[in-house]
């Protein structure tokens, strides 16, 4: 847990700066940020569907299934989006389409955290092998 408190402290502090009304975090999974910024806000997420809800609460979250790729909100929402280590998770190729959509519902402030540098690259060239090796789009 300790890796989420440094993912999210930098995002606590803008929750407080900013005071924003409306906040969505895309690829929260079932808890994401709640538990640090104690603040009501929308998680969405592909995982987030009935079938597989863990026992308990999800910490101020109101859950929405949902893609990166085509998000379920109409455009200008949210006053601050958040999308921490998730679009590694997304193949090359779609990362733009997804960026452009986290745009489009935003109406203020846009955080967006992910890994980058030297290290990243092997594991980025690592990862279209295998995508490729299992017949998914790269």
């Amino acid at each position: 847990m300790l890796n989420h408190l440094y993912r999210y402290m930098p995002v606590t502090r803008w929750v407080k700066r900013l005071r924003p009304a409306r906040i969505l975090e895309v690829g929260s999974g079932w808890q994401g940020m709640g538990p640090y910024v104690a603040r009501n806000f929308v998680g969405c997420d592909p995982c987030l569907t009935s079938a597989n809800r863990p026992r308990g609460k999800a910490f101020f979250m109101a859950p929405v299934s949902g893609s990166a790729c085509d998000l379920p909100f109409k455009s200008a929402t949210f006053d601050l989006v958040v999308c921490l280590d998730m679009l590694e998770h997304i193949p090359a190729p779609l990362r733009q389409q997804a960026v452009v959509e986290l745009e489009r519902v935003t109406r203020g402030t846009l955080i967006l955290g992910f890994p980058q540098g030297r290290r990243w690259a092997r594991w980025e060239e690592r990862t279209a092998v295998w995508y490729q090796w299992t017949g998914r789009p790269v």
